[in-house]
């Protein structure tokens, strides 16, 4: 916590030194750059120490403590100063001496940090293990191994999934002419997922080769043993012949004994590329050989670098149906087949669901249950582990957390917030990590790529799991295993940065008032979670609610960064124009008010307005919503609402985002204050039957060189939508276009083909003609995913002028979705030329077109073309 501390006093102050106006005076900025130079010894103690993780002692950790309690009380008294400052600012009939009064009480609160900061770098200076070097050992030298896999359980475990990457693992093996030399095969994913187990099974397997070693790693390694535990699985080697050996003679014996051999080395567990530079030049190998190393590892980018760049096999965690049958091979089922153990067994499958596909979970509960006397009260306990602290050891728990770096940590933590396997979309969490003050803008990647690398890091070491991807293949919306939620969960909680509360149990109770007090993240969702660690030296900073009927009248909002998912009405009695501090608030209903949060605050960087249902069409986002945040970045409302531009006297270069902005307002002018903005939506018509005549205005989006996803829409209700997109067309960026309820006729929508980097276009309800006719006109050279949602639409047809041509239509698509297409009759035959096309997901379609599409899918494999996955919901 003491590095996270630090890393949030260092963010506000380059915050505040980085803002467009300054707020505070010449001398006050130099006093907050000064400070934060005298941090950096600070920061370096905390870099070194970390390194030992668990092996502090106790001086080491009075330090921290020291520092951590100076960092959060150094933050709060600049921002309660700050905020004094703003508010006066704001204020018509404040005095100058006023005014005067705050700054000198800035001034000197600064002046008080720079001392407790010359007092604690003497207490660093000073400590006796500041100097010494053995603290620098690298990462791969931690103490706990983590062991997750299933060789730990009391009897042998049969692999359960996982048969297609056996296979394709044991026909690699098989092709004797395909390589020359040594081929390394990556296995990677989280611990516990079964990783070495498949190793085990090739290895097994494997009996058409001569050679067969394995040898472990780990975190901690000594690379003599490694050597020895592989000689010793080809040959015999007295104890006594290897303690006496170097690790260098050893070295070449093992190469002796493997050199002219086809051989097969499992490399299990390895944690870092520098270890395996130091193991690959052990193996020698010949072009007359097959030379293969099997390697496993929790790191993506070990795995790709042992690899070089060839196919890795990522394990992933078990489905529903392998999760049961990995359960059933423990669980006595027979014991429970009558009738009075209904209620048990409904009880079961909640409690296999929550272990979230994670084999030493499930394991771990098939033989609690195995072995005890009632299995319906343990099966209770289980179940109330799992929703809190989880099933894992502490010294499990505690390497996960450690073994990060420790600027990374944080990010690690903040999953925490979610509630457990909610899947999170990657825009929104990694806007989040920007407003928190996480993420460091760097000379080669913007603040937005540096963020993504963050969560890209986590990924690749297995903690986080992907749940989609985009079209272009990035990481669209992600989660975090339940095993590991619960390790944040904790972690986060024990460092005093997260309060979880559980609004079934807490919420409204006096004792609430406690809980905003003693953290910085306050999370409201319903959970089995009743691990709290409650300080009262925090000042929360942002709060999350994932729960409908969540009451937070206790939380302080003064000091907040982030309001996330807010009711309105926890809003709606609050003074926003004194919440000076917020960059995020996503409101989940408008009210009336809600545009005063913006004009007086310097800092808001995102705002949105997920409203549903019905409102009247006058309200809109005021201009005056624009007057004060410089830095803002995003700005998104629900197409029930409008955005009025900012007025002619502000220009927001650092907007990117922006909808949903009225078409009479997309003119030259309005697109010069916005310059720089990325994603626009258009809104059209005003869902009272009155159209627009304003689709001219579409020929100015040549201004925005920037743009790069567009969204049209006509609110529901306007009778008559755009008649042609002719203008469209001279807007060469754009690579994702979105219509909707366009009412264009099929022929216009084929002008959109000419864009020629389109990559995305969705279609809902665009045209209402019953023929799309793909002509020569359009053929959408770049686009790779297609959304279709047109219930009119009956047939659909590609008329090719030159089939033999490479550049026919939809040459390049990969993802074709078709919703509510309920009178479609079939998928264009031209479909069957595109080698691309990975998937074609039917969704609520008619059964005739489901038909077409597998009988389609039939095809392609009866002539070996790549497999389409087909996908069809009712």
């Amino acid at each position: 916590m003491a590095s996270i501390a630090l890393a949030s006093l260092r963010a506000t102050l380059e915050f505040e030194i980085q803002q467009p106006s300054p707020r505070v005076l010449p001398d006050e900025l130099q006093q907050m750059r000064s400070i934060l130079q005298d941090l950096a010894p600070l920061q370096a103690f905390l870099d070194k120490f970390n390194i030992k993780a668990g092996r502090k002692d106790a001086e080491s950790r009075d330090v921290e403590l020291k520092i951590k309690r100076f960092a959060l009380q150094a933050e709060d008294q600049i921002e309660i100063h700050l905020s004094n400052i703003i508010v006066l600012a704001n204020i018509k009939d404040a005095t100058k001496l006023k005014e005067e009064d705050r700054r000198r009480e800035l001034r000197g609160s600064l002046g008080e940090i720079r001392k407790e900061i010359g007092g604690l770098s003497q207490i660093v200076n000073n400590h006796p293990d500041t100097n010494d070097d053995s603290s620098k050992l690298p990462s791969h030298h931690q103490d706990i191994p983590l062991q997750l896999s299933a060789n730990k359980w009391t009897h042998e475990i049969e692999m359960v999934g996982r048969y297609s990457e056996l296979m394709k693992i044991k026909s690699e093996l098989r092709e004797r002419d395909h390589y020359d030399g040594l081929k390394v095969l990556s296995i990677w994913g989280m611990g516990g997922i079964g990783k070495t187990t498949l190793a085990r099974k090739v290895f097994k397997e494997t009996n058409d080769i001569d050679v067969h070693a394995w040898a472990m790693v780990s975190t901690k390694y000594e690379l003599k043993q490694i050597i020895s535990s592989l000689i010793q699985c080809i040959t015999t080697m007295h104890p006594e012949e290897i303690e006496e050996a170097t690790e260098d003679e050893l070295a070449c014996k093992l190469t002796e004994l493997l050199k002219g051999r086809d051989y097969l080395i499992v490399v299990d567990d390895i944690w870092s590329t520098r270890a395996w530079d130091e193991i690959i030049r052990l193996f020698p190998y010949g072009r007359n050989n097959r030379c293969f190393i099997l390697l496993t590892t929790q790191d993506r980018e070990v795995a790709m670098y042992a690899s070089g760049g060839s196919e890795t096999y990522n394990l992933s965690i078990l489905d529903e149906l392998d999760s049961w049958k990995l359960f059933r091979n423990i669980f006595p089922f027979e014991k429970y087949v009558a009738p009075r153990f209904k209620k048990f067994m409904s009880h079961l499958v909640r409690v296999v669901e929550k272990c979230d596909g994670l084999p030493p979970t499930i394991i771990a509960v098939a033989e609690r249950l195995s072995k005890c006397k009632n299995a319906t009260q343990e099966l209770k306990k289980i179940e109330k582990e799992l929703e809190s602290l989880g099933i894992l050891s502490h010294n499990i728990r505690t390497h996960i957390y450690n073994q990060l770096p420790e600027d990374l940590k944080v990010y690690f933590l903040y999953f925490g917030v979610f509630p457990k396997c909610s899947e999170i979309q990657v825009k929104t969490l990694l806007r989040l990590w920007i407003a928190e003050g996480l993420v460091k803008q760097t000379c080669s990647m913007n603040i937005e790529e540096s963020a993504y690398s963050c969560l890209e890091y986590l990924i690749n070491r297995s903690l986080v799991l992907i749940c989609n991807l985009s079209f272009d293949g990035k990481i669209k919306s992600c989660r975090m295993q339940s095993a590991l939620h619960s390790v944040c969960a904790v972690e986060a909680q024990k460092e005093g940065i997260l309060c979880a509360v559980n609004t079934l149990q807490h919420v409204g109770l006096p004792l609430s008032s406690v809980f905003s007090n003693s953290c910085r993240w306050l999370s409201l969702y319903t959970h089995g979670f009743d691990y709290y660690v409650l300080l009262g030296t925090n000042i929360c900073r942002s709060i999350f609610f994932f729960c409908e009927n969540s009451e937070s009248k206790f939380v302080p909002l003064k000091f907040l960064r982030v309001l996330a998912f807010v009711p309105s009405r926890f809003l709606e009695r609050e003074n926003l124009g004194n919440l000076v501090f917020l960059r995020y608030v996503h409101v989940k209903q408008w009210f009336e008010g809600l545009e005063d949060i913006a004009p007086t605050n310097p800092n808001l960087q995102v705002f949105i307005v997920s409203h549903k249902g019905t409102i009247a069409s006058s309200i809109r986002l005021p201009s005056k919503f624009w007057e004060t945040p410089k830095l803002i970045r995003h700005v998104e409302v629900s197409s029930s609402l409008s955005v009025d531009p900012p007025p002619p006297s502000e220009v927001r270069e650092s907007l990117q985002t922006l909808y949903w902005l009225s078409i009479h307002h997309c003119t030259e002018e309005v697109f010069s204050r916005i310059p720089n903005v990325k994603k626009l939506g258009i809104i059209c018509g005003d869902g009272k039957g009155n159209s627009s005549s304003t689709e001219d205005n579409l020929g100015n989006l040549g201004c925005l060189g920037e743009l790069k996803t567009l969204m049209i829409a006509f609110k529901k209700g306007s009778p008559i939508g755009l008649q042609n997109l002719n203008s469209l067309s001279l807007h060469l960026n754009i690579k994702k276009l979105n219509l909707k309820r366009t009412c264009l006729p099929w022929s216009e929508i084929n002008i959109v083909g000419m864009l020629p980097n389109l990559e995305a276009l969705k279609l809902k309800e665009a045209s209402n003609g019953s023929d799309w006719n793909l002509s020569v006109q359009g053929k959408f050279y770049k686009l790779k995913f297609l959304y279709v949602e047109a219930k009119n639409l009956v047939r659909w047809k590609i008329i090719e002028d030159h089939p033999f041509f490479k550049d026919y239509h939809l040459f390049r698509l990969k993802y074709l979705v078709l919703k509510r297409c309920t009178q479609l009759e079939a998928i264009p035959s031209s479909f069957e030329s595109i080698y691309s096309l990975k998937s074609i997901d039917l969704l609520h379609c008619s059964p005739h077109l489901k038909e077409f599409a597998y009988n389609f899918s039939d095809f392609l494999e009866l002539y070996e073309y790549n497999p389409v996955v087909i996908r069809y919901v009712e």
